[in-house]
């Protein structure tokens, strides 16, 4: 039948399973990566300042749903990221832009 969506006969899966069945399989050293992920990867290697300065003002204008203190300390480390592009220091500015989403996204504890 044309176009029916069930495994065929020889028990070949679809869906998610051949890929989690794919993952197990991998070394410890691999590492697992989104679509987004990977285009992030290969635009922060081609163009890093303008990728992470990009990111940066994504993330300030997000705001997420933290604290008015979260929110200042993920503001000094955007400015402090901002500054490490300056000086050509993309590594370090990823890092101070990784600091301030996660002071943004955490959970809120009560």
């Amino acid at each position: 039948m044309v176009g029916d969506c069930r495994p065929r006969e020889s028990g070949a899966k679809r869906g998610l399973e051949p890929v989690e069945w794919s993952v197990r399989r991998l070394g410890p050293q691999v590492r697992v990566v989104t679509p987004t992920e990977m285009t992030m990867m290969l635009s922060l290697q081609h163009n890093s300042a303008e990728t992470l300065t990009r990111a940066l003002d994504q993330l300030q204008k997000a705001g997420f749903g933290a604290s008015h203190a979260r929110r200042r300390a993920a503001a000094e480390h955007m400015a402090n990221g901002r500054n490490l592009i300056g000086q050509s220091r993309v590594r370090d500015a990823f890092a101070a832009g990784k600091r301030a989403f996660v002071l943004l996204t955490a959970p809120v504890q009560r």
